[in-house]
């Protein structure tokens, strides 16, 4: 599912997350962990609807992503698994698709998250030998 960055952060660094909470809890309760799809642009940061491509943009995406893991981590449920960004070789990626910069993206991103990560998980939540569902995920684009 779409976690959109322009609508989960409408001010500078006031993030709200409150709308997929609720999914969150639902889908816990089947049993099934969300994937949740880091995506687009912010008109805030990224004026005429580019992507992320400065490394000023790319810094405000890193904090936006890492906010959300930090929304979701720490509770009594499996975390998300977090895709950044989605098929950015194919359109998604404004104004033109570049590697470069989706690459840029995803490495800033992916460790701001788990530098993040490691902060919250405590020691005694962690399993020896396995992976402790609480502990967030993160995947680059599934067509990059």
């Amino acid at each position: 599912m779409d976690l959109k960055w322009d609508e989960t952060e409408t001010a500078r660094g006031a993030y709200n997350f409150s709308s997929y909470d609720q999914l969150q809890v639902a889908m816990a309760a089947k049993g099934v962990r969300l994937w949740l799809i880091l995506d687009y642009s912010n008109p805030i940061y990224c004026p005429n609807g580019t992507s992320p491509i400065t490394p000023e943009q790319q810094a405000a995406f890193a904090k936006w992503s890492t906010a959300a893991a930090a929304h979701y981590a720490g509770r009594d449920l499996p975390a998300p698994i977090y895709e950044i960004y989605n098929e950015a070789n194919i359109g998604f990626w404004r104004p033109t698709p570049n590697a470069t910069q989706y690459g840029s993206l995803a490495v800033m991103t992916a460790k701001s998250i788990k530098v993040s990560a490691r902060r919250r998980t405590c020691p005694k939540t962690r399993r020896r030998g396995g992976r402790d569902a609480r502990a967030p995920v993160v995947v680059a684009s599934t067509a990059a």
